[in-house]
This record gives C-alpha cells, sequence and structure tokens, in this order.
C-alpha cells in the first residue's frame, strides 16, 4: 500500500481479503489531512492477460461503511495506491501510466487520455476498468470554481482501416439535471478540454441542425473549428 497512509509498505494477503481489511480507521490508516477521500485505485496485474489495469475506489465509502461498492476484493499482488489531494498525487497518476505505456502495442492502445482546462490538476490519465469521464475527472480532483460544466469538449481520432484516421470533436455536459459524463466511456488518446465561464461568449453564436442528436444555438468560442 502506497501513497497517503501511515504505514506504507507492502502487507500480508489472504484469499478474500478486501480493502476495508486494511482500511477502516479514519485517523490510525490514513493521513488524516493529505488523504483524498473522493478517489484512490488499485494497480492490477492479471497473469491470464499479462496485462496492467487500473481500478478505482472510494475510500469514503470504505470508512463511512454506507456502502459496499468501493471495498473490493484484493488480489494477492495488487499495488494499492491512496492518493494524496495535493500535487504529490500526480507521481501517483504516473505510476499507473507508465505501466500502461510498458504494455501498449500496435494490438494494445495505451489507455491513456489527456485532461487540460479547468481542473485541479491537469496533465494525462489512465482510462480505469469501467470507468467514465467523471472518474477521470475526480482522479484530477475535480472541476475549478470557474469550470463551464454545460461544455466539455472530447477531441477524438479513430482508425477507420488502411491506416486512415478521422478526427471528431465530442460535446458533453456535466451538470447535474444532464450529467452525461457519468456515462460517457473515454477511448485511447482522447483529448478532454473543460472550458473556463470565461471563455464562454454569448454574443456568438452558430445554429446546428438536421441529421443530429443535439440541434439547437450554441456559443461560438474563440478557437473551435
Amino acid at each position: 500500500m502506497l501513497g497517503a497512509v501511515n504505514r506504507p509498505g507492502q502487507l500480508g494477503w489472504f484469499e478474500g481479503m478486501r480493502l476495508s481489511d486494511i482500511i477502516n480507521d479514519f485517523n490510525e490508516d490514513l493521513i488524516s489531512n493529505s488523504v483524498d477521500l473522493n478517489f484512490s485505485f488499485i494497480e492490477r496485474f492479471d497473469p491470464n492477460t499479462f496485462l496492467w489495469k487500473v481500478i478505482p475506489f472510494r475510500p469514503l465509502d470504505i470508512i463511512s461503511k454506507k456502502s459496499t461498492q468501493s471495498d473490493l476484493i484484493v488480489k494477492e499482488g495488487d499495488q494499492i495506491q491512496i492518493i494524496f489531494k495535493d500535487s504529490r498525487r500526480l507521481a501517483q497518476i504516473n505510476s499507473a501510466i507508465g505501466k500502461l505505456e510498458d504494455q501498449s502495442s500496435n494490438e494494445q492502445l495505451v489507455n491513456v487520455v489527456t485532461l487540460s482546462g479547468a481542473v485541479k490538476f491537469p496533465g494525462r490519465y489512465p482510462i480505469f476498468e469501467d470507468g467514465t469521464l467523471k472518474t477521470i475527472i475526480t482522479a484530477a480532483g475535480g472541476f475549478k470554481d470557474d469550470a463551464l460544466l454545460g461544455s466539455i469538449e472530447i477531441s477524438r481520432t479513430d482508425l477507420v482501416g488502411d491506416g486512415l484516421i478521422a478526427p471528431s470533436i465530442i460535446e458533453i455536459s456535466a451538470l447535474n439535471n444532464l450529467d452525461e459524463s457519468s456515462s460517457f466511456m473515454p477511448q485511447s488518446r482522447d483529448r478532454i478540454y473543460v472550458r473556463t465561464v470565461q471563455e464562454l461568449n454569448m454574443n456568438d453564436t452558430i445554429e446546428i441542425f438536421g441529421e443530429v442528436r443535439y440541434p439547437g444555438t450554441y456559443p461560438l468560442n474563440k478557437y473551435d473549428t
């Protein structure tokens, strides 16, 4: 176990072991003034596929015992990263990215995205096991106060065969009444940009209509293509 814990290092393991067997007391087990209670992850090597995967969980759910969803079964050899809530978290994220990059090939794309804009810790992030865009934003410490939640831009490139690349731009909302980030599944090499409120220019708009999912009037932002 590594990161914002009072006793980092190797721990004994037994069959059926869960995270709650390791983390059960906030002050005794965790560095209380430095831990991010909303996000941590497990780095796990699968001996069947010879691939690493990164599995997210929420320490608060384990400590509070209000939810069992995050109380994952621990497997032998797991590396448990308890995330710091400050910039030290970036080194922990890079640990996971390094493992995913080492196993990448033509057949196995590196499961990493780039997140920039109005989040607390922009940078490169792994695609977490069963994780959505919201998982990645949580891993980045969440939104800044001036984030424009209704306009998150994802730049994506898809291989369509014979080495051809098809670029696309996807706009989603993270507003509470339409939180598409909680269901949007990121792909390898996605570039995610969270705009700020200051970038929103309501004087310049365009209309999109026809065979599109969300026709209507949209703000035209600087550098939009």
